[in-house]
């Protein structure tokens, strides 16, 4: 465990509340200073976003839900 993080036990089961968690990462951490070079994750969002065909109609959309 992080140093200054205490186990919480609920239930015999161990709380990961304060810990963190992959899906709390910045997915593109060139956003806020707006760089000239930005991460090629970025670039490839950006290019599915900016892309019609890659859009869901509302149709496609709740098929596939």
């Amino acid at each position: 465990m992080p140093t200054g993080i205490k186990p919480i036990f609920i239930n015999n089961m161990m709380s990961t509340y304060g810990l963190s968690h992959p899906h709390d990462s910045k997915v593109f951490p060139d956003l806020p200073e707006h760089q000239d070079n930005p991460s090629q994750l970025r670039l490839q969002h950006d290019g599915l976003a900016t892309d019609d065909k890659a859009r869901l109609e509302p149709m496609c959309l709740a098929e596939y839900l």
